[in-house]
């Protein structure tokens, strides 16, 4: 009978990608200087080519820029222009009744941070503070979260994200409740473009 393959298409892919690539493949992100770098100043554009890295963290992001300026690179005097070809971009249905659950991250030649927002969320009299773990610009966060009693078991069930563009930015909406014994929390949620 016909079913879902759900979390088995996960072998198809694994063996496809460890018979194409091998077992010692490694993602690189490759990054050039478009100008001249005098006295630590760029006069021209940084162009980053994505490869699809599928680890490329806030913190590997970070050391790969502190990396940048051990070597010389205080100032871009242009732009940061990133190539995502490699992986075309397009409507993709999420999994489930959830776009904005992490797992529903689309792919992308420069998916950072796996796609994902961490939004730090600390239930404390009635309420629930809401802060995005790294500064991301511009966001807006809406939180209609309220702290609840109860057990801390399936919380994230208890939560709803959406995001929607505003102006250069987008607003986050977050709904639902999180039950007080649960503590500090760090939900993540996908965003549309990494």
């Amino acid at each position: 009978r016909m079913m879902s393959p759900a979390s088995v298409m996960k072998l198809l892919t694994s063996h496809a990608a460890l018979d194409l690539r091998g077992p010692a493949y490694t993602w690189k992100t490759r990054a050039w200087l478009a100008g001249e770098l005098i006295d630590g100043r760029l006069a021209g554009d940084v162009l980053i080519l994505g490869s699809g890295d599928p680890d490329l963290s806030w913190d590997r992001l970070g050391q790969w820029l502190r990396d940048w300026r051990s070597r010389g690179l205080r100032e871009i005097r242009g732009d940061i222009l990133v190539d995502r070809r490699l992986i075309p971009t397009g409507p993709q249905a999420p999994f489930d009744d959830a776009p904005h659950r992490a797992y529903n991250a689309r792919p992308d030649a420069f998916l950072v941070n796996f796609g994902a927002l961490a939004v730090r969320l600390t239930p404390e009299n009635g309420k629930v503070a809401a802060v995005a773990s790294l500064p991301v610009s511009p966001l807006r966060i809406i939180n209609r979260l309220r702290a609840v009693e109860g057990a801390c078991v399936t919380w994230r069930d208890g939560l709803r994200g959406s995001f929607q563009p505003e102006g250069r930015g987008f607003v986050l909406t977050l709904d639902g409740k999180l039950p007080t014994s649960c503590g500090e929390k760090s939900y993540n949620l996908a965003v549309h473009d990494s």
